[in-house]
């Protein structure tokens, strides 16, 4: 699900010739993060609570338990 949001929000912000593809690769463990920590919803879009620092916390935590 983390890539088909990165997707998402890669579509919704890409510039010309972005190339989607390499984008998601390079955030989905973001998305990923967000989303276990209840800070982003399906779409990628923020959820009440979220903040900067939360989702910061949200991504160090998850590489913790899953390193790249």
């Amino acid at each position: 699900m983390a890539r088909a949001v990165t997707e998402r929000v890669c579509l919704r912000k890409a510039h010309p010739g972005e190339d989607v593809a390499a984008w998601v690769e390079a955030h989905w463990y973001i998305a990923a993060a967000d989303l276990e920590a209840g800070l982003i919803d399906e779409n990628g879009d923020p959820l009440p609570g979220y903040t900067p620092a939360r989702a910061r916390d949200a991504v160090v935590d998850w590489l913790k338990r899953n390193p790249r």
